[in-house]
């Protein structure tokens, strides 16, 4: 389970390291398009998963 958390932190480090690098005009609104809600959507079913699975080893 500690390696899984680690391999997450340090994938989120390195992906807002990469997504603040990104070239442009700092004022202007970021797109929110299908991918960011194909993600959301995944990280709200794993979540749900990870507590079924929590919930159901009590």
């Amino acid at each position: 389970m500690n390696t899984k958390t680690l391999f997450t932190v340090c994938l989120s480090v390195v992906a807002m390291g990469v997504l603040m690098a990104q070239p442009g005009n700092p004022s202007a609104p970021a797109p929110f398009g299908f991918v960011e809600l194909l993600i959301g959507a995944g990280a709200a079913y794993g979540g749900y998963k990870a507590y079924k699975n929590k919930k159901a080893q009590e």
